[in-house]
């Protein structure tokens, strides 16, 4: 049952925001990261042994959407729920956007902006394999 109080909370199971579709969703992350990787699945025990790097798991998955259509299908299916997902508010971040729109200052500007320390430790590492330095 719904509740604001964290003492009742503690006493119940508590569901992921979304409620069944976010349970779902939190089920298959659970299986992707603790069961696939051998780590710690809900409030396991840090201590049991066995256990991959206590409560630290990670999987990674690739999957190859050209096998499951074509590319220029899935490019387009893409934007496409990008442009539905835009055009209910304005105020929603898309993952990616602000490495989108730093890439296009970089392309508009020809250079990219380097801190100047960056810059010092690449010319540090320039200068021991007797590389170019960059300024």
């Amino acid at each position: 049952n719904p509740t604001d109080s964290a003492a009742e909370l503690l006493k119940g199971t508590k569901y992921p925001i979304g409620g069944h579709k976010g349970f779902g969703l939190a089920i298959l992350c659970e299986l992707l990261t603790g069961v696939m990787s051998g780590g710690l699945i809900l409030d396991e025990d840090e201590e049991k042994d066995g256990i991959a790097l206590k409560s630290t798991s990670h999987t990674a998955i690739a999957i190859r959407a050209d096998g499951l259509m074509p590319m220029e299908e899935y490019e387009n299916r893409s934007r496409e729920l990008i442009d539905r997902i835009r055009a209910r508010s304005e105020q929603i971040h898309i993952p990616g956007d602000g490495f989108w729109e730093h890439k296009q200052r970089f392309e508009r500007a020809g250079e990219i902006e380097l801190k100047d320390e960056l810059i010092e430790r690449l010319n540090g590492y320039a200068s021991a394999y007797g590389i170019k330095e960059l300024v």
